[in-house]
């Protein structure tokens, strides 16, 4: 990378460390208010890029899971919106570890995320988190807890665990009353 050069140094091509020099460009080329917005954005993204969670993802990579599973799933890609969900009866074995200390993301790290991402924010407590069971959703490895927030409103908080071994972690509300199932279908085939 290149740097300025210092300008003690003659023609010796030293470089010095960059960063005062783009600060004061900053404190002078900036609009009122704008240095904070760039300071919080700057601190929002070392926040995200040291959580506990890095090794989580919320988004999962569309896959077309109809061409290599079993028949049953191509059945399954007709669902395409969350009600259709509630018309299918599914069911999946559980993990052999049914447990939810079997779970890769710890019960802190689940509150943690749900203190970031529900309405509730810093007001969820464990208390509010209620493991359910494990399955294995072909080939991908699923814990699913209820949560229910403060207002009443009952949700679904998943642990999944894809074929390459990348851990995913979701919450979202459950407006259809669908079953745990009927959820862990709904997110290995990305409707939600």
């Amino acid at each position: 990378m290149m740097g300025l050069l210092d300008p003690g140094a003659g023609t010796s091509g030293h470089t010095r460390d960059p960063a005062p020099a783009l600060d004061r460009w900053h404190q002078h080329n900036t609009k009122p208010g704008e240095k904070l917005m760039n300071r919080l954005n700057a601190a929002a993204t070392a926040l995200l890029l040291v959580a506990p969670l890095a090794g989580c993802q919320k988004q999962k990579p569309k896959e077309d899971h109809t061409a290599k599973d079993a028949p049953e799933m191509q059945m399954y890609s007709m669902i395409n919106v969350r009600g259709d969900l509630a018309k299918i009866d599914a069911s999946f074995p559980r993990l052999a570890d049914d447990s939810e200390q079997s779970s890769p993301v710890s019960m802190e790290e689940i509150v943690g995320y749900l203190r970031l991402e529900s309405p509730d924010f810093e007001a969820v407590t464990r208390d509010q988190v209620s493991f359910l069971r494990t399955a294995n959703v072909h080939g991908h490895k699923y814990w699913i807890w209820s949560f229910i927030e403060r207002d009443g409103d009952k949700c679904f908080v998943t642990v999944s665990v894809d074929e390459e071994g990348v851990t995913y972690l979701g919450y979202d509300s459950n407006y259809e009353g669908l079953t745990p199932e009927q959820y862990m279908l709904g997110d290995y085939l990305h409707v939600f």
